[in-house]
Order: C-alpha cells, then structure tokens, then sequence
C-alpha cells in the first residue's frame, strides 16, 4: 500500500535513466526531481 501525503505535500514521480553508475560516463540520470527536496531521497 502506498504511503499517503500528509498536508501540503505533493506526489513526484521520479525515474532513472543513463548508465549503471560505475563511471561519469555512465552515470545514473535522476528524472523527475524539481529540486534537491526530490532528488537527494531518490539518490
């Protein structure tokens, strides 16, 4: 079950693209994050 928003809060779909993240060249891709409130969790 998914956990609920409190409120004030807002869903953010976030998605993962790029490489496996052995190298720069291949890094990870976090899609979705607006900002570093997003981003950062997802990492």
């Amino acid at each position: 079950m998914p956990e609920r928003l409190e409120k004030g809060e807002r869903a953010v779909r976030i998605t993962y693209q790029g490489g496996d993240g052995s190298s720069f060249e291949k890094a990870v891709v976090i899609v979705g994050a607006k900002s570093s409130m997003d981003g950062v969790p997802a990492e």
